[in-house]
């Protein structure tokens, strides 16, 4: 079985946090292992905050001039990265800390209106693969380079998707600030297929921020992820799969 997962940044900061959720992971990995992508946003804010250096965003993303890059790629794929390498072999699960420059893993196109921020062009899933037949879990910074070695702030959603895409992962998790996709009513919905999810956008019932997730989880399962699952805990959320993928 292969494990895609995605932590965000509010998990990544608060220790005992991520040390419950690690646990339900590695439940949940019996024991394989698996590839966790990690964000940092909130760190990252506050390390530019203590240097002075001001934060702001486009449509979402951080705008990241030369001088953000270095805090960047610091927090990410220093900090935070060795944080969450040093949990897993804690509790056992024999883990490496790797950036997507690392190997030149992810290869990415700059979008020059953001600075040196990039969208995934490419994956080289080979090196991933031997690693995790060789038995380690990769603990994935989502600082990546492009062709010509420039380093670029990735959203870290997208690279979890990319990667889950790429390994062809039976299962992708995506850990968020929210319990899952909401209904109307803001109950969560636990099961999903792709043309429900297309419906539930066109009509409205899923709604802001959430519309990006659902829809990176579609372009995951069309492109052969098996189901992705979205949520804030290990035990609850909402699971999205294909149409032949039913329960």
């Amino acid at each position: 079985m292969s494990l895609v997962i995605k932590l965000g940044g509010s998990v990544a900061e608060n220790p005992s946090a991520l040390e419950k959720v690690i646990r339900g992971i590695k439940d949940i990995s019996d024991g394989n292992p698996f590839v966790l992508v990690h964000g940092g946003g909130k760190q990252i804010t506050s390390f530019l905050s203590e240097l002075g250096i001001e934060t702001y965003f486009v449509d979402g993303e951080r705008y990241t001039d030369r001088r953000t890059m270095e805090v960047v790629e610091m927090v990410l794929s220093g900090l935070v990265n060795k944080q969450i390498t040093s949990i897993l072999c804690h509790m056992g699960i024999k883990s490496i800390g790797l950036s997507g420059r690392d190997l030149n893993l992810i290869t990415v196109r700059r979008k020059m209106e953001l600075g040196y921020v990039g969208e995934v062009k490419s994956v080289d899933v080979e090196p991933m693969k031997r690693l995790l037949d060789a038995g380690f879990t990769l603990v994935l910074s989502p600082v990546s380079e492009t062709e010509d070695g420039l380093p670029c702030n990735v959203n870290a959603d997208f690279v979890a998707i990319e990667v889950g895409k790429a390994l062809r992962a039976s299962k992708l998790f995506l850990f968020t600030d929210v319990t899952g996709v909401l209904d109307g009513n803001k109950n969560i919905i636990p099961l999903l297929d792709v043309e429900t999810a297309r419906d539930f956008i066109e009509r409205g019932i899923i709604r802001e921020g959430m519309i990006p997730k659902v829809r990176s989880a579609i372009s995951a399962i069309s492109a052969g992820v098996k189901e992705v699952w979205i949520g804030n805990n290990p035990v609850q959320g909402t699971i999205i799969r294909g149409k032949d993928n039913g329960p």
